[in-house]
């Protein structure tokens, strides 16, 4: 194998690392209604098209919205993704 391509693949590689290490999703959720909020970063800036905003995973904003008859005012919580906080927060809306 040519140098020159053992280095492009070697730097490849390094570029695809670095991009994985350096991404971060804030994962929030709504005490009200539910709904989630992903936001995304990398390299510590926020990258909106890679955000996503307001999924219903779970179903808990349509019971709610179906419940209450309006739209919801999100009050947002953070949530670490290797809790059980989801479930918890998703049995007290049931």
């Amino acid at each position: 194998m040519n140098t020159k391509l053992k280095y492009i693949v070697i730097l490849f590689f390094f570029l695809l690392l670095s991009l994985i290490i350096t991404t971060e999703t804030i994962w929030r959720v709504c005490s009200v209604c539910g709904v989630q909020d992903f936001e995304r970063y990398l390299f510590g800036k926020k990258v909106e098209w890679l955000s996503t905003r307001e999924v219903d995973e779970f179903g808990s904003y349509a019971q709610w919205k179906e419940k209450h008859k309006t739209i919801c005012t999100h009050q947002w919580i953070l949530i670490d993704e290797f809790s059980s906080e989801v479930q918890e927060h998703l049995n007290k809306l049931k």
